[in-house]
Formats: C-alpha cells, structure tokens, sequence
C-alpha cells in the first residue's frame, strides 16, 4: 500500500516537472536588419515572455530563433506583413545549425488601420484608452495561419507599455499603433510556429 502511495506521489511530481519544463531561445537578427526587424523582434520577445513554456535567454539557450527578410505586400484592401522565422542550434559567433525554418506573418484592412498609423503613444504608460486602440486595430488583423493568443487581444496598458518601451530602446521613438499592433501580432504567430517546428523536429 505505501509503495503503491509513493508510486503516485512520484509519478505526480515528474508530470508536473515535465508540464513546466521551458525551451529557452536567444531572438536574433543580422545585423544588416536589425533596424528594420527591431519591433518585430520585441515583439516576439513579449510572447516568448508571456508563455508558458518558453523563456528568453542571451547564454545557455536551447535555440537560436532569427527573424529576416521583412517583407509587405498590399492585396486588395489588406497589408500583408511577412518574416521568415528559423529555428538553429545555439549560435554565439556563427548562425548555428538551420533546424527547421518557414515564413510567418499577418494581415490586416489597410485603410481602417491608417486612423492610427500616427497615433504614438506618449511617456512611459499607456493609457487604458491607447490601449482599446490597440485592441481595434488587433481585431483589423488576423493570422495567416494560427488564431491569435487570448491574452494578446486582451492586452493590458501595463503589457502594452512594456513593449512600447522595448520598442523604443533602438530608435528612441515610440512607435505608431500600427508598428505596435504588426510587432505583437507577428511575434506570437512566430512563436506558434516554433513551437509546432519544435514538436515536430
């Protein structure tokens, strides 16, 4: 009876190691396209942040994740925005092994966003009004494959402070609605499609 009690107890604590067990990524680019990926990038590093199963790393990563070849194509009355995303092994110095590497991207009603195209967020917090902007314009934008994550289209002031911040740490600016809403839409599209390239690596 008590080895069969203590069985259990282990067996519980390995499936609740193993449900938490995280992936850590280090986000890269060229540099050639830092600037022009540089949002992008933050954005991706916010859903690494907001998962539960992955963790951002500079040292001791499992992989390198690096985001090129930034590209925009209006069709109709839709923008489509499209990175190519890969999976390698850790790269310090060299861009490690290529293990698995796609495009990603969204699209979104072109006109109805262009509202906030010059709408950018002033200081350091957003407000709950910016906030719902950014929600409406989300709403204009959808996947080109994967629906968008609950938490991201329920976006806090807080959560959409914190990636203006990181946005701005390159140019300084605070970056349009637009370039806010392209950022976090793409980066958790990006982070779907890792996780699916992980599981079938």
């Amino acid at each position: 009876m008590f080895l069969r009690g203590f069985a259990q107890i282990v067996c519980v604590l390995v499936l609740s190691s193993s449900a938490q067990a995280q992936y850590k990524f280090d986000v890269k680019t060229a540099l050639e396209e830092k600037q022009d990926l540089h949002n992008i990038k933050m954005g991706l590093i916010q859903a690494i942040k907001e998962s539960s199963w992955a963790s951002v790393a500079d040292v001791g990563e499992d992989y390198s994740l690096w985001l090129s070849d930034l590209r925009r194509v209006h069709k109709m009355d839709s923008l489509y925005v499209v990175v190519k995303i890969e999976v390698r092994t850790k790269a310090m110095f060299t861009r490690g092994k290529l293990v698995h590497g796609r495009d990603v991207g969204i699209r979104y009603h072109w006109e109805k966003s262009t509202v906030h195209e010059q709408d950018r967020p002033e200081g350091k917090e957003i407000s709950p009004q910016v906030a719902q902007n950014l929600k409406k314009l989300m709403g204009l934008s959808a996947g080109l494959e994967f629906v968008p994550a609950g938490n991201l289209l329920n976006i806090t002031p807080e959560k959409a402070s914190e990636a203006v911040a990181a946005m701005k740490s390159i140019t300084q600016d605070n970056p349009s609605l637009v370039e806010v809403m392209e950022a976090l839409m793409i980066g958790d599209q990006a982070l779907q499609v890792v996780k699916n390239m992980i599981k079938t690596k």
